[in-house]
């Protein structure tokens, strides 16, 4: 499967409970008042099949997982899916950030970690921690896989 993507930025950290691969999704449609991300949409479209993204992110040593964010990846999901799925399968851990709270357990079964709940500025809170990760305001959480679901 092709996977559509702006940019994959190696040795993250601080974004996951692990160093990892920062994969940005193509779109976001949800409209956070102020959001970080938002010049990510002018960014260029790239297209690599998973096993390609995946060899690219396991020849980096320092690279432990995958970190799917940037923009939104539940608007590819299925996309999202087979990656983490190809991921676990590669011995790669993962997160997905997502600024909805309605995933449905199916949607995470191949995700380690699920960072959810938009961005609310009214609600900044970077003190707030799971994991090692900052959530930027008070209404995020990040939910594990055999803990939370």
């Amino acid at each position: 499967m092709n996977i559509n993507y702006k940019f994959i930025k190696h040795e993250t950290i601080g974004d996951a409970p692990f160093i990892g691969a920062l994969i940005c999704g193509t779109t976001c449609k949800l409209k956070c008042k102020n959001c970080h991300n938002q010049h990510l949409k002018d960014l260029p479209v790239k297209t690599k099949s998973a096993k390609e993204i995946i060899t690219e992110i396991k020849s980096n040593t320092f690279n432990h997982g995958i970190i799917f964010g940037g923009l939104e990846w539940t608007f590819q999901m299925k996309e999202a899916i087979f990656l983490a799925c190809l991921a676990q399968e590669s011995e790669l851990k993962t997160i997905l950030y997502t600024g909805k709270n309605d995933l449905l357990p199916e949607d995470m079964q191949c995700f380690d970690f699920v960072k959810i709940g938009e961005y609310m500025e009214e609600r900044y809170s970077p003190r707030k921690t799971k994991y090692g990760v900052i959530l930027a305001s008070d209404n995020q959480k990040i939910l594990e896989r055999g803990v939370d679901y």
